[in-house]
């Protein structure tokens, strides 16, 4: 009876460690906070065409980005939330040898980005808001 008591008490113990949302920080040499990542554990789904995919969303200060559907197919649709004409946003894209593949100096709240003729492989997407600079991997099936 102690052992199925106890089995349950980790067993729960663990399943509550996976769902949750964490910030971590990266700080230099001097002790000084260079960096703030926001890790979610949960996102939501949202519907492109038929499909049900993951919408992956951080939200930093007052902007909140997202970027779906990943992998994808060939169209990713790139949005920045509470962006003000005052906020200059750019998107760039490089595959893994450093070359742009794309790139946007003009972003606006809501960006379709057509990727189905690059080949598939793994991408890195560069999203600067401000003096928010982020980064995504962007996986093309």
């Amino acid at each position: 009876m102690k052992k199925t008591i106890l089995v349950f008490i980790i067993g729960f113990i663990s399943l509550m460690s996976f769902g949750q949302d964490y910030i971590s920080f990266e700080y230099d040499d001097a002790g000084n906070r260079t960096n703030r990542y926001i890790h979610i554990a949960s996102t939501k789904s949202a519907y492109v065409g038929d499909v049900e995919t993951e919408v992956f969303n951080e939200i930093l200060e007052e902007l909140s980005f997202k970027m779906y559907p990943n992998p994808t197919k060939g169209l990713l649709t790139v949005e920045i939330e509470n962006l003000t004409g005052e906020t200059n946003a750019s998107i760039s894209i490089y595959d893994l040898q450093g070359r742009q593949i794309y790139n946007n100096s003009n972003a606006v709240a809501s960006n379709a980005i057509d990727l189905s003729k690059q080949s598939p492989g793994t991408y890195i997407m560069i999203l600067k808001a401000g003096d928010t600079i982020r980064e995504w991997k962007i996986v093309k099936e």
